[in-house]
């Protein structure tokens, strides 16, 4: 069986997002065993969606960022609150893709969140509305070397590394003043020397 969805997707009647093989001759009955072990709801919740509460801190970052707010500092609190969690998911497992039965068959494949995807979730929009704001881009890179002292897996480093040359790359082209960029550029360089091992 393959799902198609994840927990916190949004869904409507009708989509096809279940696949059994083979195919069931009577779809319907092996639909209503599998509807059984899916909950739907209004609204999205933490229950198995780990991306959930993070969206929940980044939208905290993005109104603070907001013209009509520019408070830099509650965005830099959001970027503390996340690089502690963050720091404690590299030290756990995620959900595989493909569950298997006590004989070690594949019975389900689904989709799954990453640790590449997570941090996307939780870096992705701050960088973006942060790109003028040099101290925040500096905090972000800042935790990212602190985040790296935790990651145990290449894909982890990988993933740390690219939101870091993204954040120099969101200073060069949008922080006007040479010392700022001159400083980013520090806590880059600082940030990939613990991200290193990646790379070597």
């Amino acid at each position: 069986m393959k799902l198609e969805l994840r927990a916190g997707d949004f869904i409507v009647s009708g989509d096809r997002l279940i696949r059994v093989y083979p195919t069931p001759s009577n779809s319907s009955q092996p639909g209503r065993a599998i509807e059984r072990f899916i909950v739907t709801g209004p609204e999205r919740t933490p229950t198995q969606d780990l991306e959930f509460a993070i969206r929940q801190l980044v939208e905290v970052a993005l109104r603070a960022l907001s013209p009509a707010i520019n408070d830099p500092y509650t965005a830099m609190a959001v970027i503390d609150r996340l690089r502690g969690s963050l720091s404690k998911l590299m030290g756990h497992r995620l959900f595989h893709e493909t569950v298997r039965d006590h004989q070690g068959i594949p019975r389900l494949h689904r989709r799954v969140p990453t640790y590449a995807g997570i941090l996307d979730v939780s870096f992705h929009q701050i960088r973006q509305a942060a790109s003028t704001h040099p101290t925040v881009l500096i905090h972000m890179l800042d935790a990212i070397e602190r985040i790296a002292d935790h990651a145990r897996l290449a894909e982890q480093r990988d993933a740390l590394a690219r939101h870091a040359l993204l954040l120099l790359a969101a200073a060069e082209r949008d922080v006007p003043d040479p010392s700022d960029r001159h400083e980013v550029e520090q806590r880059y360089r600082q940030a990939m020397r613990v991200l290193q091992p990646a790379h070597a």
